[in-house]
């Protein structure tokens, strides 16, 4: 990515207003579909620009800048295991270190979360995940698989946000890409009924 693709935290505390009462932060919770990439082809990457745009055409968050957390693009990863090239001892402290505040970040009362836990048509996600669950192993020592990596974003972001800031982009509407499309038009769609699920 281009590095002005990066916002830093300082970056984001200077871009946000006041009246924001936080910081526009949104966090991704969405399937990986190959060991090596959980997007091969774009597929999620669309669905989250619709949600993303929507956010952004809103009229009280014209021109504001969003911090956008998405795993695969945000915590370190190894850059080819297949041939033995691993994170370092130090990115490899970062990945654990970003790992351990997932539950803050889903779970914040002003983060806004966009799931995803669709697959493009025609693509057999059940062969998939079960090779996916064996081959990450390694990698997360332990930790979930992607399925309940997803059911675990999903339950923090319910703890104490309201029902408009857990958003399920699997529930847009093929209006999603009109101009007009914003982030009431989103949440009347892609909230769930209730403020929240009891703790």
């Amino acid at each position: 990515l281009p590095k002005e693709a990066f916002l830093s935290l300082a970056d984001l505390v200077e871009a946000s207003p006041a009246s924001l009462g936080g910081l526009p932060v949104i966090a991704l919770s969405c399937p990986w579909r190959t060991k090596q990439h959980p997007d091969p082809d774009g597929d999620t990457l669309r669905r989250v620009g619709s949600g993303l745009r929507a956010l952004a055409n809103d009229w009280y968050n014209r021109g504001q800048r969003f911090g956008v957390f998405w795993d695969f693009l945000s915590l370190h990863q190894h850059p080819d295991p297949a041939h033995g090239r691993v994170r370092t001892a130090e990115e490899n402290r970062l990945f654990r270190q970003g790992l351990g505040c997932l539950g803050r970040l889903f779970a914040h009362p002003h983060t806004t979360v966009l799931r995803t836990a669709s697959y493009p048509e025609g693509y057999d996600g059940r062969k998939w995940s079960a090779q996916l669950v064996l081959s990450l192993r390694d990698q997360y020592e332990g930790l979930p698989g992607p399925n309940l990596w997803r059911y675990t974003e999903a339950c923090w972001s319910r703890l104490s946000c309201g029902s408009k800031l857990s958003l399920d982009l699997d529930q847009m509407g093929r209006l999603a890409g009109d101009p007009w499309y914003d982030r009431s038009a989103m949440i009347s769609e892609c909230a769930e009924g209730g403020d929240r699920w009891p703790p």
